[in-house]
Parts: C-alpha cells; structure tokens; sequence
C-alpha cells in the first residue's frame, strides 16, 4: 500500500487493510506468510495508531519519485520526463529487491490508483512473475467507468484512472466488495485474460466485542466525507423535513454529523438558513467508537453502496439501529425492520423513516441487538480470513 494520504478525513480501505494485518498476524498459525509493503507514507497510518505492532513482516521501501531534486526538475519541461522516468525505476529497484529477497509469490494490490502504474508494470514482467491479485474498493466504477465529460472528483472511478493498467496488465485475480463492479466487468470484458473474479461477503471491525452500555443517549449520527456521494445535504434535508412535520418529535435528541470535506461550508449554511443550530452538531474525529457507544441511531444518505462502510460497521458493533438507502449492497448490513429501516433508493422517505423510529422507542432495543449480532456472527475477522484465505489459495 503507497501514497497513503493524509487519513483524517477518510481513508476506510486503508484503515481497513491495516487492521486485517494486524489482525491476520494474531492468529495461532496463518495459512500463509503475510507481509504488508509500503512506504513513508505509512506514517499516516501510525498517526491514528495503525501499523504499530508486528513490525517484523511491515516491509519500508524507499520511494524515490519525490527524491532526486524533484522540486527543480519539475519546473523544467525538457528534464521532468526523463528524471521521472529514473526516479521510477530506482524506486522500483528497491521494491523488487523486498519481493525476492522474501520468496513473495503474490502481490494483493489493496487499493489502486495510477500513481502505482509502473510499479505493477515492472512486477508483470519479473521472472518468476508474482501473482498479481487486485482489490477494487471504489463502488462508482459501473456509474462512471465509460463517462466521457468526468468531473475530478469522479475520475478515480473511471477509465481515466484504470483503462491503462486493465489494457497492459496481466492480472491474475480480482478482488472485491462489490458484486455490481465484478457484473460491470464480466459484462463488458474489462480485463483482459479472464482474472479470477471474487466478491468478498464480509467484513469486520475492531469493535466487534465491544461491551454496550445499556443506558444510551437520544444521539443521532451522520459520519462520511462531507460530498456529493454521501449526501450530507439529503441528511440535513431529512432532518429538517422532521422538524416541519412533527415539531415536538426530536425535542431531548441530539444530531451529530462527524466529517470534513467539500460540501462542509453547504452543510454549515443549511443549519444556519434553517435554524438548526441548537439541534444539529459538526464535528469531526478520528475515533468515533466513543460517540457510537452513547448514540442510538446511524443514518446513512450515501449513493452507490453502504457495504462495506466501516463507519456503519462500527456503528453496528456498537449497538445502534440503522436508517440507509436501499443502494447496492445496503441489505448485508442492514435488514429491514430487523436491526433498522431501509429508506427508498432515491431517499426521498427518509425523514418517514427517521419519524417511524423516533416515534416507536419499543424498536430500539431489538433494533440494537440484531446490529451487534450480524457483526459478531458474520461480518467478523474470522469470516473475512476464511473467504480472503481461500481466495489467495487458488493462486499460491
């Protein structure tokens, strides 16, 4: 895992990922010798306290393609290509160095994006070649894949980030949340040379033992990037809509909305225009376990996709009822009138639904219960080693 930005706003795969080494290298005897490879960049992870334990198999290979005087070569059009070009490949000498030196038979690529092109370009043609197994962890790719006018903020999820590597790359698995994305790319013969394609059913969070209090406050939490994916701006509108229709029904509740991003200033305005200052809160934090233990409900307003939300995880393992749209996979993690309720695709009943809860507090504790058991027996660390164990079996 490379350039790993700065997490404090995000950053679910990451996180995600530095826990399942953790986590895979706690077990009593692994079905294989896990290594995690990466670069500075990791100091993201061990600022919110990843990647601090097993030091012996977390592998530093030294980037060099912002080493080198990169600053002035830069500014010089006629140098900058060929300079890139040997910062590259220096890098490259260092990571290849780290695959033999430790008999590494695959590489599980854990998230991509076109910054780490040449890298696998160059790991394709090693002798022996490795394994090279990728994860896709962006649900928008079907939406936005063959867009021709992409705004920025989608680009990631579009040709313009993967058509050059899925073209030019051999690889030999893909490995995936999304079932929608694995449906894409069989339809459409993405990738070349038939990869082994597999959808993932679980997940797990840190927090599925967590004890829950059984005294909680009348909380309601937002908590996602502040953008046009996740919908703050509907979630607001919802709450807003509550208020007008039922005025009395949230008086002695709380609403949280715990993110940073785009759509923040929107979001500070609506609660002004509105006056929902006295009802609504924006925060931000890098541990919201302590704010999920107190709260009692987790809505979630995002397009695409609401599995494998590490946020709604956490939320689940920490007892609370959930409220999402019916997008993509929503139903591993919510089931309807079992641990919540699930609003239309289009969210346009969402405050219905928040006033459904609201209104029959009797829901609350079943709603509860039923969360932390669809973490504890299925979306738990065991499960998920068990179907990612077997994948990379088919392939070592």
């Amino acid at each position: 895992m490379l350039n790993i930005p700065d997490l404090s706003g995000g950053g679910g795969a990451e996180r995600f990922f530095a826990d399942f080494y953790e986590k895979y290298q706690q077990q009593a005897n692994p079905a294989y010798n896990l290594f995690f490879i990466t670069d500075e960049s990791a100091s993201n992870l061990q600022k919110i306290n990843k990647l601090l334990n097993f030091q012996s198999n977390i592998i530093y290979f030294r980037d060099y393609r912002f080493a080198f005087f990169n600053h002035f070569t830069d500014k010089i059009p006629f140098i900058k290509q060929a300079a890139n070009i040997v910062r590259e490949f220096y890098s490259f000498l260092q990571l290849k160095k780290v695959i033999i030196r430790n008999n590494i038979k695959l590489v599980h690529i854990a998230s991509y994006t076109g910054s780490h092109y040449f890298f696998i370009k160059l790991l394709s043609q090693l002798k022996p070649k490795p394994k090279l197994v990728l994860n896709i962890v962006d649900c928008r790719i079907p939406k936005w894949y063959f867009k021709k006018d992409v705004p920025d903020t989608y680009k990631g999820a579009s040709a313009f980030n993967f058509a050059h590597l899925f073209s030019t790359i051999k690889l030999d698995g893909v490995f995936s949340w999304y079932k929608n994305f694995i449906s894409f790319a069989e339809e459409h013969h993405l990738i070349p040379g038939q990869p082994h394609y597999q959808a993932i059913e679980s997940r797990f969070t840190l927090l599925e033992h967590t004890q829950v209090k059984n005294k909680k406050k009348n909380h309601i939490i937002f908590a996602g990037r502040l953008d046009e994916q996740k919908q703050p701006l509907l979630f607001l509108e919802a709450i807003y809509q509550v208020i007008q229709l039922t005025p009395n029904l949230l008086d002695g509740w709380q609403v949280m909305i715990f993110g940073k991003g785009p759509l923040k200033e929107a979001c500070l305005e609506f609660i002004e225009n509105n006056q929902l200052q006295n009802r609504v809160q924006m925060m931000e934090s890098n541990h919201l376990a302590p704010y999920f233990l107190e709260s009692k409900l987790f809505i979630s307003t995002q397009d695409y996709e609401n599995f494998p939300s590490l946020s709604m995880a956490e939320a689940m393992a920490c007892g609370n009822a959930i409220i999402a749209r019916n997008v993509g996979q929503t139903n591993y993690f919510l089931e309807d009138n079992l641990n919540g309720l699930m609003a239309k695709e289009d969210g346009t009943d969402l405050a219905k639904k928040i006033q459904e809860y609201i209104s029959s507090p009797e829901l609350h504790e079943r709603f509860s219960k039923h969360s932390q058991d669809l973490i504890k027996n299925k979306h738990n660390v065991a499960n998920f080693i068990t179907q990612i164990d077997a994948f990379w079996k088919q392939f070592i």
